[in-house]
């Protein structure tokens, strides 16, 4: 069995997900490799023949159309073999040795529910994370304990998805990975941002279609929290 499993969600941009996972083989010690699991929503572009060209290893579920993010990535949750689970954005570099860095202190601390390291943009410039109203603990040099984290990069494990559950598949695109911190840090468990691992995150155009599904996944996050539960405004505010 793979210690780690990685679960990426394509759809289109074929060349970023080639970067992504040739920035993985490169970043795993000689004689290691991770267990790649993609699952593509109905990808238009030459993603498909890419992934059965150069990657072969690869485990490819292939979808009939667009489940959105958080349904595709439960898929590949729900095959993973691994002991630890990566979600990992097909628009993202791994630096250097930061999976086996993450893998490490995870294992290291069994407190901690969610790791995420330090995302940095395309200029290699520091990417914020969080609530902007917040600390901004994404300029820390040491890990730190955070109520939220961007969901480019989310590293975890079996076990803890055990504990909390999948993605809520209510949220097609945006505030699933809200949704899911918040849930890590119901479960007592802690939501880490670990800088001395770093992964490039370029991240997408926001057109009217992103912005009109960010909009209705809000909507359903206010509902979730804030009209059924009665969950105190103050404390959704402070993730």
């Amino acid at each position: 069995m793979p210690e780690l499993s990685i679960i990426i969600v394509s759809y289109n941009n074929a060349q970023l997900l080639e970067d992504c996972i040739a920035s993985i083989k490169a970043s795993m010690p000689i004689g290691t490799a991770p267990e790649v699991i993609v699952v593509d929503n109905n990808s238009a572009d030459n993603t498909v023949a890419m992934l059965q060209n150069k990657f072969p290893e690869v485990k490819l579920i292939l979808n009939k159309d667009n489940k959105g993010f958080a349904a595709a990535n439960n898929q590949g949750i729900r095959i993973a073999q691994g002991e630890y689970v990566m979600l990992l954005n097909n628009d993202t570099v791994i630096i250097n040795d930061a999976l086996s860095k993450m893998i490490t202190y995870l294992r290291e601390h069994p407190k901690i529910g969610l790791l995420g390291p330090r995302l940095l943009n395309g200029d290699r410039s520091v990417q914020a994370q969080g609530s902007m109203l917040g600390p901004h603990f994404w300029n820390s040099k040491i890990p730190v304990e955070t109520k939220f984290l961007r969901g480019a990069v989310f590293l975890t494990s079996k076990k803890v998805l055990d504990q909390v559950g999948l993605l809520d598949e209510n949220f097609f695109f945006y505030n699933e990975d809200i949704d899911f911190c918040w849930r890590i840090n119901k479960a007592g468990l802690k939501v880490v941002y670990y800088p001395l691992a770093e992964v490039i995150h370029f991240g997408g155009k926001t057109d009217w279609r992103r912005q009109w599904l960010g909009l209705k996944s809000t909507l359903y996050l206010w509902q979730k929290y804030l009209l059924k539960r009665n969950t105190r405004i103050q404390e959704y505010r402070n993730i």
